[in-house]
This record gives C-alpha cells, structure tokens and sequence, in this order.
C-alpha cells in the first residue's frame, strides 16, 4: 500500500530548478535508497516530503492525509532526520526522553535508552555541546523513539562513524521489516545496498531510474581492462569507469544495448554483478 506519494512537484530557489515536475511514491514495508551527487535535490525533495516546506507547485499525500492538511498528528508518524537536524537542547541527554514523552504519544522511553547507550552518547553532556556526528546519533535516538510509521534520512551516515552507521541501518532495517517505511538520501552507497528493496537515482530534480538493485544491475555489462592496455583504445561515450582491481584491472560498465559498439576491443568480461555504487557511478559521472 502506498503511504507517501508525491505527485508534479517542482521547486526553485531564484533560477535554479531544484525539483523539476517530479513524481514519487513509497510503499509500506520497504526500504529505499535515493541516490544523486550532490545538488541533484536530494534534500529538498525531503523537506517537501516532511512539510518542512513547500513545492511551487505540486500535490502529495501523506498516510491518507494531503501535505497540506494541518494534520498535527502526522509529526508523530513521520520521522525525519537530516545533517541539518539543529540539536541545540540546553539541558541533559538524560533529561530528554522525559521532555519528548510529552510531546509524543508513542514515545518508547526503552528504545530511545539502549540507542542512546549503544552510541556511547554521555547521559550528562547536553546536546548543544556535543560533536556534531553525536548530534546526529542522538536526533536518530529521538526518532526512532517517536515509534514513527514513516522515517526519511538525509545524508546523516556521512558524519557518522563506521560503529555508529551500522547501529543507524540496524534499527532501519528492523523498522522496515516491522511494516515501516524507510526512504534514506546517501551518498555513501555500499552501507544500504544489499538491504534496500529500492532504488532511485535523482538527477537534476528528476528521477532518472528507479527499480531494485538487481533490476537495475541487470541493465548493464561489466568488463575489465588490463592496466596494460589502457590509452590503447576508443572507448563508447557511454561507458564508465566504476572500480580499480587488484590485479592491476580497471572495471567499467556500458548499457546492455550498446555492448555491440565493444565487439572488436581487447576486453575481458567481469562476472561480478554490477553493484548499486557502481551504477550511481554511472548516472552521476558525466564522461567515460
């Protein structure tokens, strides 16, 4: 069942197009990866999303209720937590689960305890004086303690550390396997590709593709060639370069339709599936 859907959105900041007649859905029970280089209106899809703020233009419907309804109770359904999450409390961490239990009705004093003590966050430091990736872990705390149907994070695993990011996808994939659903805006593909049931790559204010990541794997060919031959050949404008191999290889990928234009160069096919990263590779770099 669909439970966020947007539909025609479009947005600008002065000339610049940012969301650009963009249509978008996401079922319960599933785990999304959106994917586009920076600038591609990742973010602002987000806080559209989230209500943060409007499209020029544009629809959406959030659990049955349009963006626009005013309904207060969707801030305890619908989670979100962005690098640019403002965690300025003057007061303990060991203090807020008693704060936000005010404000939530299903706040999960428990759940927001273990996270808060599997981070290593320090129950006496108050959250304005923390680092910023402490921050992060510590809004992630609130929001998942929110018991939330829907979360949306965006670009927070970058000033995460490798412990802490593992903890954040635990918790994710547990909340889509309870029936929640999961979208996460990242650049740092390899933590969330063998779990995401979807992928979406934005570009320029559009999605460009979207489907699983074997879907999509399934579109391309992968070869390799050898350091030695490299600079001896004309490659197609379509191909690109996604990996560098231990044997002194290097990995590209091309679009199955467009294999015919390799037929006479020297190359070694690469039976390693396509990976998600490398096909964010592809959509985002603009030569071969």
């Amino acid at each position: 069942m669909i439970v966020l859907e947007a539909r025609s959105l479009k947005k600008a900041y002065g000339s610049n197009r940012v969301l650009d007649d963009l249509s978008v859905s996401f079922e319960g029970g599933k785990l999304y990866a959106l994917l586009g280089h920076n600038g591609a209106g990742k973010s602002t899809l987000m806080r559209v999303l989230m209500r943060k703020e409007g499209p020029d233009s544009g629809t959406g419907v959030t659990l049955g209720r349009p963006f626009d309804s005013g309904d207060p109770t969707l801030n305890s359904e619908i989670a979100y937590v962005s690098e640019e999450t403002q965690f300025e409390l003057a007061i303990p961490i060991s203090e807020l689960s008693s704060l936000f239990a005010q404000f939530y009705p299903k706040w999960n004093s428990k759940k927001f305890e273990v996270l808060v003590s599997e981070f290593g966050l320090p129950l006496d430091a108050r959250p304005l004086g923390i680092s910023r990736g402490q921050k992060m872990q510590l809004a992630f705390c609130v929001a998942m303690a929110i018991e939330p149907k829907i979360i949306l994070v965006d670009e927070i695993t970058s000033v995460m550390d490798a412990g802490a990011r593992l903890i954040a996808l635990r918790e994710l994939v547990k909340m889509r396997d309870d029936g929640g659903t999961v979208v996460v805006a990242t650049n740092i593909v390899t933590d969330i590709q063998a779990f995401a049931d979807e992928v979406l790559l934005i570009q320029k204010g559009k999605i460009i593709q979207r489907g699983t990541p074997s879907g999509l794997a399934e579109r391309f060919f992968k070869f390799r060639i050898s350091a030695t031959n490299l600079g001896k050949m004309s490659l197609p404008k379509s191909v690109r370069m996604v990996g560098a191999n231990s044997d002194r290889s290097f990995s590209y990928i091309i679009p199955k339709n467009e294999v015919g234009d390799l037929s006479s160069l020297p190359l070694d096919k690469d039976l390693r599936e396509t990976t998600t990263e490398e096909i964010f590779i592809f959509y985002t770099r603009s030569e071969p």
